[in-house]
């Protein structure tokens, strides 16, 4: 959606996202943005995709929307506006949440949107090692989180996600685009 915003004018990328405690102090993967530090929002992009950033995403989400509450309402939104009936966020991390719940359907399709309508994702989810340079001149490394990147060189590595445990087991997931050449379609695994 931040991607929309960016082809709608809505956000330009040399705006500057000013990071809120909130957004600092997430939980999960983070790139370990400072509070009251000012960010473009491609650097957040890139943290958000690469290294799955938590704290990345709800700075942009509470920059695109006034709140990540707001943020999420419009997450619901494009969900049914795509036709995805086996979704609904609580939170625009990921993190498990109360109520929240997707399908692999669901991810394939959001996916299939992100590659025919948004290829600036891809350069982004294709990247094994970045870094973050933060206004105080601190660099934090981001590793993308979706490790098939890494080794495959045809892997786009779209997303990866972690579900709660049960039966004493955490089921890890990515979506990925694997193979040669424009006909590759995405993946759940």
């Amino acid at each position: 959606m931040i991607f929309e915003k960016i082809d709608e004018g809505e956000i330009a990328l040399t705006d500057q996202v000013t990071a809120s405690p909130n957004a600092a102090r997430q939980t999960g993967s983070r790139a370990l943005i400072d509070a009251h530090a000012s960010y473009p929002p491609g650097e957040l992009l890139k943290a958000t995709i690469i290294a799955s950033g938590n704290d990345s995403t709800v700075a942009l989400a509470e920059y695109a929307a006034g709140t990540e509450e707001n943020f999420v309402k419009q997450m619901n939104e494009k969900a049914r506006q795509l036709g995805l009936v086996s979704t609904c966020y609580k939170n625009c991390t990921g993190l498990p949440a109360e109520g929240q719940y997707t399908c692999a359907g669901d991810i394939a399709a959001i996916s299939r949107e992100i590659v025919t309508k948004h290829t600036g994702y891809l350069k982004c989810s294709s990247v094994w090692l970045d870094t973050l340079k933060h206004p105080s001149g601190r660099v934090t490394d981001l590793t993308n989180t979706n490790r098939l990147v890494r080794f495959y060189t045809d892997c786009d590595g779209l997303k990866t996600g972690l579900l709660p445990e049960r039966d004493g087991a955490a089921e890890r997931h990515a979506i990925d685009r694997c193979g040669a050449g424009n006909a590759q379609q995405p993946d759940a695994v």
